[in-house]
């Protein structure tokens, strides 16, 4: 079968041309060794004159041959050398070397051919794919373990998701600010709904009739990952008593409260008028107890606006307190408080202070306890810090409502000037 040059390239290289020269004074050397000399009819290769010795038609200029075959060349028997001319070499014992035995025909090149760039790369990229295969799965299996061997949390431990906070803190700022002086035990089934166990949180005084709606929640602060400080705004809507034959009278009925029921008066009551209708905003403490958010403390009213970023500790105040400096600043704080109601504060407050008041929502009744804790050791003289319980008294004979205060007091020129005013977040009020 004869094979074009395309064919012998594929098979053979770019060197085709030379190996096939080589390929044809081989097949002429082995006949000249079985017939006694060069075949007959069988011309020697060009640029040959006895078989393989003294070869020349195939060397390059200057009669040198490649490398790639002329390393295999200094390898070859004398017996190829010799081939041509009849003189046939023997081995030691007399007999004529096997043709059969020679190197192969194909084994022209000296050296291990080298791959091509493009192979190399290819097979770089397939080692790095596999060993990010194999580190991916390895660092899969250890999480997996891990995860069987971590501990299941337990529900204490998660963290309250803020659509559950602002629910709870919505219902309970409406509850909380609705209430009804001939239906006080509607109220009271609602916020002990709302209470922690063992807990009271209702800062009422039991006079009044105003009814909220309205509420949304403009401010989250969290002080773990089981309690929060929410801020809502509430529209709240007083009522005014008329005669007190036309009053509806104080509820006698021994009806158990409803499970769902709310604190809020029915709208058109008779004996009752409807008043204007305002906005208040009311901080309310939460945590999670038993799987179920409840309301830890006492709520308060508290300036329009977001919450405070970092609510401090009130454990400062568990020490000794300061009975002297409380006694001196029980004036200066009462009337910080009054400015504070009314939103008056560029004389009262402190320097770089932001403390913002709740313009004339409500006014102070009483500031029924001030309690000032004693400065640290390694602290500085020249701020305080004490807890307020005071009574809020809301427009149009709404009713009053006690809320609990941390008043951070600071000393500007030999003069004490109000700093902050914070929700109490420990407890509620006493």
């Amino acid at each position: 079968m004869a094979f074009g040059d395309g064919t012998w390239r594929v098979l053979l290289g770019p060197n085709h041309e030379t190996v096939r020269a080589r390929l044809r004074a081989r097949r002429a050397s082995r006949r000249g060794l079985r017939s006694g000399g060069p075949a007959s009819g069988t011309p020697a290769p060009p640029g040959t004159s006895d078989g393989l010795a003294g070869t020349t038609g195939l060397a390059g200029a200057g009669g040198e041959w490649p490398r790639y075959i002329r390393g295999n060349l200094d390898e070859m028997p004398a017996a190829h050398a010799s081939a041509g001319s009849g003189a046939h070499a023997t081995t030691a014992a007399g007999q004529v070397p096997d043709p059969r035995a020679e190197t192969p025909a194909f084994d022209v090149l000296a050296a291990r051919p080298r791959a091509s760039g493009w192979v190399r790369t290819r097979r770089g990229l397939t080692i790095t794919v596999l060993v990010v295969l194999v580190g991916a799965g390895a660092v899969s299996i250890a999480q997996s373990v891990a995860r069987w061997a971590r501990p299941a949390t337990s529900p204490s431990t998660v963290r309250i998701s803020e659509v559950d906070l602002v629910g709870a803190a919505v219902l309970a700022a409406t509850d909380y600010l609705s209430w009804d002086t001939s239906d006080r035990p509607r109220r009271q089934a609602a916020l002990h709904r709302l209470a922690a166990p063992g807990g009271t949180i209702d800062g009422w005084d039991g006079t009044g009739r105003q009814a909220a709606d309205s509420a949304t929640a403009i401010g989250l602060a969290r002080l773990d990952d089981e309690r929060a400080v929410v801020v809502t705004r509430v529209r709240v809507t007083p009522f005014t008593q008329a005669t007190d034959s036309q009053a509806t009278p104080p509820s006698t009925s021994s009806r158990a409260p409803e499970a769902n029921g709310s604190s809020a008066p029915p709208m058109n009551a008779p004996g009752w008028t409807a008043g204007q209708s305002r906005w208040l905003t009311l901080s309310v403490q939460l945590a999670s107890r038993d799987g179920r958010l409840v309301v830890t403390a006492t709520p308060a009213l508290v300036p329009a606006g977001p919450p405070p970023a970092r609510y401090s500790s009130a454990a400062a105040l568990t020490g000794a307190s300061d009975e002297s400096f409380a006694k001196s600043t029980q004036d200066s704080v009462a009337k910080f408080l009054e400015s504070f109601a009314s939103g008056e504060l560029d004389f009262v407050r402190a320097p770089h202070a932001r403390v913002s008041g709740l313009d004339r929502a409500v006014t102070l009744k009483k500031l029924v306890r001030w309690q000032a804790a004693r400065a640290a050791a390694d602290g500085h003289e020249d701020e305080r810090v004490g807890t307020a319980t005071v009574i809020w008294e809301l427009p149009d004979g709404a009713g009053t409502l006690r809320c609990a205060y941390r008043i951070t007091l600071r000393r500007h020129e030999d003069r004490w000037l109000l700093a902050a005013v914070d929700p109490e977040v420990d407890g509620a009020a006493s």
